[in-house]
């Protein structure tokens, strides 16, 4: 027997060895991991037998790193209400921003809204960001007359003429050589300057809402105003019910009795909207 046939050999007995190895693996007992390392295994045995055992290579399902940046249970409302709407308010989005926990009506109506306030907030500052940009031009041309110079460099007459011409006259010569510029800028120079413009405050993102800054509170305020309204009439009987079911909802802390002891719409609505 030559030495090749003895190498030959002892690859044969390796690769017997490894198969047996996996053959006798309690895959009762492994973790997931370890049975992707035991399949990659197999399947570069496979390989290695003339086999395509690539295709049956198995990837084991992991949990996305974003369920473990869920909100805690006792997560305030604030936090859980910004995290709801940065995640997205649909289901599947919910599932990774709270997981199986329950939310409240309020939460919903309160992520809604907060929602809303955002898109308003965010194109508050594209029209803030204009202002600014505006406004940096007209600080940049002010500082230039204040030198007095005889001659100015083309960046700080195309400066001066945008600032002086506005942004639309201004377009039909932007790309006019130094020479013409200055040309323009002499016929022009006198001209009446732009108003300044007025910087308005700073913008703040908006704080989470209140329920009673939602739709469903002013839902709720809209129909109270409404049944206000229809008590013209009532006895004082009526009246003295409404003022008990009014300083019930007022003080939130009333036992209100049954809707059936009403004897007015009214007061079994607010006792309602109480409830």
């Amino acid at each position: 027997m030559t030495e090749e046939s003895n190498n030959d050999n002892d690859s044969v007995e390796e690769r017997r060895v490894i198969f047996e190895e996996i053959v006798d693996i309690d895959w009762a007992n492994l973790t997931l991991d370890e049975m992707e390392s035991v399949n990659r295994m197999a399947c570069n045995f496979l390989n290695e037998q003339g086999y395509n055992g690539g295709e049956l290579f198995a990837k084991v399902n992991r949990r996305p790193k974003s369920l473990e940046n869920r909100l805690p249970k006792d997560a305030p409302l604030e936090q859980r209400v910004k995290e709801i709407v940065r995640g997205g308010i649909s289901l599947s989005s919910l599932f990774y921003t709270v997981g199986p926990q329950c939310l409240s009506a309020d939460e919903i109506f309160i992520a809604f809204e907060y929602r809303e306030r955002l898109k308003l907030y965010e194109a508050e500052k594209k029209e803030r960001a204009v202002i600014d940009k505006k406004k940096k031009l007209e600080d940049g041309a002010k500082a230039l007359l204040a030198l007095q110079k005889e001659t100015y460099l083309k960046g700080e007459l195309q400066t001066l003429l945008h600032w002086k011409l506005g942004p639309e006259r201004y377009a039909e010569h932007s790309k006019k050589s130094a020479r013409d510029l200055d040309a323009l800028w002499q016929i022009h120079k006198n001209d009446p300057n732009p108003p300044d413009l007025l910087i308005p405050p700073v913008l703040e993102e908006p704080p989470v809402p209140s329920i009673e800054e939602t739709e469903l509170g002013r839902a709720k305020q809209h129909q109270f105003e409404v049944a206000l309204r229809t008590a013209a009439n009532y006895n004082n009987e009526q009246l003295e019910q409404l003022a008990q079911v009014i300083m019930g909802c007022a003080k939130c802390e009333m036992s209100v009795p049954p809707l059936e002891k009403y004897n007015s719409p009214l007061c079994v609505e607010l006792a309602f909207l109480n409830r």
